[in-house]
């Protein structure tokens, strides 16, 4: 089954093609029910074997927090009381204290990295985006509810029962009609969209928020898929604030920490030696940056 063909098909569909890593779900259901025990075996975990990253606290083994980069946490939650979460729908409320109980919780789009993407996609009149990396979908509902009722977002992930957290929320905000959801891995989806010279420069926006080692890789793919003056925007570019220190020992962080630190680190470098792109590092949530394709 083509890829592209079915791009514009039934909302939220599963593209079951032969040549994509698929990767088996549950229902959403099914994870609820264990909402409670996720949570006990969490906060039983949570405090033990901690280390500190920038004056944060975080438990060497496991996932560092999502936290702020900001002078202080005080500052953070002032903008987020006053500024925020006043403007946060009661979809994207509930699917953020949905979100909360998930091991990876770390991994959400905080509400004022939230409000930003939504003023960007208002700002250039998006219909047709991309999220690659959909976590709980908190994101990727903050994009569908500032879309036009024609507008599209393909987005793709592997874990489809993360996702399902969030589906209920998207349902009742109205725009899971949207949406195409493809399990799947992305760069194989990709580079099928490739292949179609339809779908080549023909993207307003996309959002990379999916495993940090591939961003390149992604990169050298998306910048051909949105068009010249669309935008792309790439979520935790400065990494618990890792980036900047240099000479660090991070022996008692989890494994993946030094080793995403050098990819985000390349990363920035290949941006900003990119000629094809405008680029702007927002100090916001984990650190986002935004490319303008020029060329």
């Amino acid at each position: 089954m083509s890829v592209v063909s079915t791009v514009y098909g039934a909302p939220n569909q599963w593209v079951p093609a032969k040549d994509y890593p698929q990767v088996s779900s549950s229902s959403s259901s099914s994870f609820m029910r264990r909402e409670s025990t996720v949570r006990t075996r969490w906060k039983r975990k949570v405090g033990r074997h901690c280390v500190r990253l920038n004056g944060l606290r975080v438990r060497a083994g496991s996932p560092a927090p999502k936290t702020t980069l900001l002078k202080s946490e005080g500052l953070q939650e002032y903008i987020l009381e006053t500024n925020a979460f006043p403007r946060e729908s009661k979809f994207l409320k509930r699917l953020r204290e949905a979100s909360m109980v998930h091991p990876s919780s770390a991994h959400g789009v905080p509400s004022d990295e939230g409000q930003l993407l939504t003023l960007l996609l208002k700002l250039m009149k998006a219909k047709k985006t991309m999220e690659i990396g959909v976590f709980t979908g908190y994101s990727l509902l903050v994009t569908a509810l500032a879309l036009p009722e024609d507008g599209k977002v393909i987005a793709i992930d592997t874990d489809r029962e993360a996702y399902e957290i969030g589906l209920p929320f998207i349902k009742e905000a109205g725009v899971d009609h949207k949406i195409n959801f493809f399990q799947a891995e992305a760069l194989p989806v990709l580079d099928k969209m490739l292949e179609e010279d339809r779908e080549v420069g023909s993207f307003d926006f996309v959002f990379v928020d999916a495993d940090k080692e591939n961003y390149i890789n992604y990169h050298e793919r998306v910048i051909k898929l949105v068009k010249v003056g669309g935008l792309i925007a790439y979520d935790n570019t400065l990494w618990y604030g890792s980036v900047a220190e240099s000479g660090k020992n991070y022996k008692d962080m989890p494994d993946f920490f030094p080793r995403v630190r050098e990819c985000i680190i390349t990363f920035n470098k290949s941006l900003a030696s990119d000629d094809r792109v405008e680029i702007s590092q927002l100090c916001i949530g984990d650190g986002l940056t935004l490319c303008l394709r020029l060329s």
